[in-house]
């Protein structure tokens, strides 16, 4: 990261933190009734559910760690691993309010991430970009791929919608959506262990990210909250370098729905705060040997 972009977050993180006698710029009011959409559909792209019943690996908390032969790619093992990680695990209710609980935590509940998942060779599932609707647990076809391979892939990509933390947080909002991140990132890692898979960050230019996500089609987006690409993860079933995704589309589906159709609020430094710092892996999490300019 250029001193000028470590600046500029360094300026962020100063003027979002709360102090003694004030707080950080924030909305004067909430009303729950008009928060945004937790969950974003893909209009006008078919669908698929995943299985139930999931499998359910049996392996104790203090074998989580051991190494053990990788289950097979397919949407089986696909479906119990979403459901251990990202899915919906409970549905709560209070007076006439209803909201979900997840598989990983949330600041405030409000879950500002969306899941990807990009399929190789995973049987039962074609190959192609999905996004995860974790209300219903089913997989909206997004794109095939261009790019052709004869092993099995499997790569979970997550971009985050601000403005699902900013309504409540204001400007703070940059902030939850990282740790957010962190949590769904853990999650991941401790999911695929169960089926004795590695979790690896995959190390992509930020063009690249997001043209792998698809969050970079911004005459799909137009009207609709933006979403923020940032990570990619590959799924691996063994030892060796981390494969790529596939970086080349074809014959994209759907339309993202609109999430808060009368925000009351702007808040320009979040966008500017997730700007400066696209490409910017911490080196502890790049795998070797992916680096890509």
């Amino acid at each position: 990261m250029s001193t000028d972009r470590a600046s500029v977050l360094r300026a962020y993180h100063q003027r979002t933190k709360h102090h003694l006698d004030h707080y950080a710029e924030g909305p004067a009011s909430l009303d729950w009734a008009a928060q945004p959409n937790p969950f974003r559909a893909w209009q006008g792209t078919r669908w698929y559910a995943l299985p139930h019943p999931v499998v359910q690996p049996a392996i104790a908390w203090g074998e989580v760690g051991a190494t053990r032969p990788p289950l097979p790619f397919d949407v089986a093992h696909l479906s119990a691993f979403l459901r251990l990680s990202v899915a919906i695990t409970a549905w709560k209710t209070h007076g006439g309010a209803r909201w979900a609980l997840r598989a990983h935590p949330s600041s405030g509940n409000l879950h500002p991430t969306e899941t990807w998942v990009i399929a190789y060779w995973v049987e039962g599932l074609a190959d192609g970009l999905y996004h995860y609707q974790c209300r219903d647990h089913t997989v909206e076809w997004r794109a095939s791929t261009l790019t052709t391979s004869d092993q099995p892939g499997l790569w979970l990509g997550f971009s985050n919608i601000s403005w699902r933390e900013a309504w409540k947080y204001g400007e703070r909002a940059f902030r939850y959506c990282q740790l957010d991140m962190g949590h769904v990132l853990a999650a991941v890692a401790y999911a695929a262990a169960l089926f004795g898979w590695q979790a690896r960050l995959v190390n992509l230019s930020p063009e690249r990210l997001a043209h792998c996500l698809g969050t970079d089609r911004t005459e799909e987006y137009a009207g609709v909250e933006p979403e923020e690409a940032e990570v990619i993860v590959a799924l691996q079933a063994g030892e060796g370098a981390v494969g790529l995704p596939p970086l080349a589309w074809d014959e994209w589906s759907g339309i993202p729905s609109l999430l808060d159709p009368q925000p009351s609020f702007s808040w320009p430094v979040i966008a500017e705060a997730e700007q400066v710092s696209r490409g910017a892996l911490p080196d502890a999490l790049v795998a070797e040997g992916q680096a890509d300019s």
